[in-house]
């Protein structure tokens, strides 16, 4: 990558051989109240470490190994009315990693409960656990008979441990856990747990009969829900959606009604009703119907797959048609065609579907018919929209007061259609083949426009495919391949355009600025646990993550921000797009390392530059925003650059 003036922001100060570190842990630092406690932290090396911490009141067990293991860091009590901080010293071969501590100043006696403090449970009652931080002896009481303490007294950190009986009165009742400071130190106040039992009664919940059998013609069915509660019921199938729910809700004792489809397929299916009790309840009573239908005997036609999703750039698909008899195909629309409209056997009919310009999906229909029996079999399609249905936008601060949301992917431009759009899927780039210094390496890239690869090496004002490097502030000519920065001396915002897959209207949209860039890693509420270098479907680029970070369950994101060992090649960082599909959902944002343009030489796919509307002191060179796996680790860069580069652009709008 070509260097120029530097605003020289880099977020870590570990140093890192150019090779892959061999020790890495799954924290980056350990933040311990005044109380103290023990913290577990994963460590991962496949070779042999040691563990030292600077200071007596932070010990490391265990402090020496091979091979990666959990390890426990134990932090003493803090009795000195100032903050302390430690670290501990990680190493392996030449390889050292820091973790930082911090043990918070003494504020006196402390007594908090950290769990849950208002569990409710059904009439069977259960089992819950208090947890206690505290620096000083208490005392754990109950106020009911049916709720049972395992600990009258304790000390320090501690766990109290409850037991709550089967309900045996017909109303809802609540039982007090008292955690009060003992002998003393009454200034660290009292924490009160309220447990509420449900009643003997009130979650019974049953459905007669348990099963229904359906024949090939379908029908109505009934079901006696016998319940003192509300309830809902839902449906899921294994195959196809051919049951419908009449009723889908109740109050007490009902009736559940539902129809099952005809059928002329020979399969025989499955499917499973749901009656759920609407309850605060932590453990609702529920039941279930099995719903079966039998296949046709004497089916004349099957046809299968009977529904198909077809992504918004459109595909080709195969129908399987089997019969004994003469059939025949119509199509709901013209965006469908057929490689086959009738036949008189089996046959595998070619589905071909357009593509769907629209940001939101469609849905059409392909139906059979038998010339025995007017069997009809109908084939649903839907077809996604060019707006990215995974990615659930979510608020990032960009200064005090300013919180912004991502678009969907990054900016993309069709010179021969002048039209823009956001990228399908946040991974994408257009990329192109790389020339570097006179070399001609691979192909990178994953954008297609009527089966060929696109190239941003083909830019102009004809080119059918789709191009994502421009120059700066290229809004009203976005194909300029001139190398002179003072072509580019004024900045007109990609944003103010209409795009067609974010909104369609002009100025929806604008570019971040650097000193925004700038707040948002490094500034923000828990600025840098909140990106690292990731991979997403073999993509190399920077993971963002939004404000309120609730995280993906089963998804792990390691080594983030300050203390970021990694680097594109990180397995523990490596996610499928079906796991980066859960994490846009909630709201995490992706962007692809998409290289650079210098006139229309395309290189440097290792390497993650993003512009930003910001103009640095040296004229026609603004700041831009670049990370890449030759940085220290877990650092990026805001850089004034060449105006005349053509680099990625992602935009934002303001929150409101």
């Amino acid at each position: 990558m070509k260097k120029s003036h530097f605003l020289a922001f880099a977020v870590v100060l570990l140093a890192a051989c150019n090779n892959e570190p061999s020790i890495s842990l799954d924290v980056d630092e350990i933040m311990s109240p005044c109380t103290g406690g023990d913290f577990a932290v994963k460590l991962t090396s496949p070779n042999p470490w040691t563990a030292v911490a600077a200071d007596p009141w932070v010990t490391v067990d265990p402090s020496e190994g091979e091979g990666s293991a959990d390890v426990t860091i134990k932090i003493e009590s803090n009795k000195e009315e100032a903050e302390s901080t430690s670290r501990i010293t990680f190493t392996s071969g030449k390889d050292k990693l820091v973790l930082p501590v911090v043990r918070q100043a003494y504020s006196g006696p402390m007594l908090l409960v950290t769990s849950d403090k208002n569990p409710v449970f059904s009439k069977d009652g259960g089992v819950c656990t208090i947890k206690i931080q505290s620096d000083i002896r208490w005392s754990a009481s109950s106020n009911a008979s049916w709720a049972t303490v395992n600990v009258g007294v304790g000390q320090n950190n501690g766990v109290v441990m409850v037991t709550v009986a089967p309900a045996t009165i017909p109303e809802r009742t609540t039982a007090n856990i008292t955690i009060a400071p003992y002998g003393g130190n009454a200034d660290a106040g009292v924490q009160v747990v309220t447990i509420t039992r449900g009643a003997s009664d009130e979650t019974s919940l049953d459905v007669n009969p348990r099963s229904v059998s359906a024949t090939c013609d379908g029908g109505d069915f009934t079901v006696q829900v016998n319940s003192t509660a509300k309830w809902k019921a839902e449906v899921s199938f294994e195959d196809g959606q051919w049951i419908t729910l009449n009723t889908k809700e109740g109050d007490g004792d009902g009736m559940l009604s539902f129809s099952v489809a005809e059928t002329y397929s020979a399969e025989n299916v499955t499917g499973i009703i749901t009656i759920k009790e609407v309850t605060s309840y932590k453990f609702p009573a529920q039941a279930q119907v099995a719903v079966s239908r039998e296949g046709r005997k004497d089916a004349v036609l099957t046809v299968t797959p009977t529904s198909i999703d077809v992504p918004c750039t459109g595909g080709i698909y195969s129908i399987s048609v089997k019969t004994q008899y003469g059939w025949k195909a119509t199509v709901s629309t013209g965006q469908l065609s057929l490689s086959s409209t009738s036949g008189s056997t089996n046959a595998n009919v070619v589905l071909n579907v357009q593509p769907n310009e629209n940001e939101l999906p469609i849905f059409r229909s392909v139906t059979f018919t038998s010339d025995k029996n007017n069997s009809r079999v109908v084939v649903a399609v839907r077809i996604a929209g060019t707006g990215n249905q995974n990615y659930t936008p979510k608020a990032f601060s960009v200064s005090k007061s300013r919180k912004v949301y991502f678009s969907q992917g990054n900016l993309q431009y069709q010179g021969s259609t002048k039209k823009w759009r956001f990228a399908l899927n946040q991974w994408d780039f257009v990329g192109g083949l790389e020339v570097f210094n006179q070399y001609i390496r691979d192909t990178y890239g994953n954008v297609y426009e009527n089966g060929k690869q696109c190239d941003n090496a083909y830019i102009s004002d004809k080119y059918t495919g789709w191009i994502d490097l421009f120059g700066w502030g290229t809004r009203f000519e976005p194909y300029m391949t001139s190398e002179l920065p003072s072509d580019y001396n004024k900045f007109y915002d990609w944003g103010d355009n209409r795009i067609s897959n974010g909104g369609d209207e002009y100025s929806l949209w604008r570019t971040l600025t650097a000193t925004e860039w700038e707040y948002l890693l490094t500034l923000r509420p828990n600025a840098f646990a909140s990106w690292a270098y990731a991979v997403v479907n073999d993509v190399c680029g920077l993971l963002l993550l939004p404000d309120e970070w609730e995280g993906v369950s089963g998804i792990t994101i390691n080594k983030v921000g300050m203390y970021n060992f990694a680097n594109y090649s990180d397995a523990n960082n490596n996610f499928t797009s079906d796991q980066f599909t859960q994490l846009e959902a909630a709201g995490a944002v992706f962007l692809p390392a998409a290289g650079e343009r210098h006139g229309i030489k395309c290189g440097y796919f290792v390497i993650g530059s993003y512009w930003t509307s910001e103009e640095s002191s040296i004229v026609n060179y603004p700041y831009l925003l670049t990370f890449n796996k030759q940085n220290a680790p877990g650092t990026y860069v805001l850089t004034s650059f060449d105006a005349s580069t053509g680099l990625a652009v992602r935009l934002i709008k303001d929150a409101k």
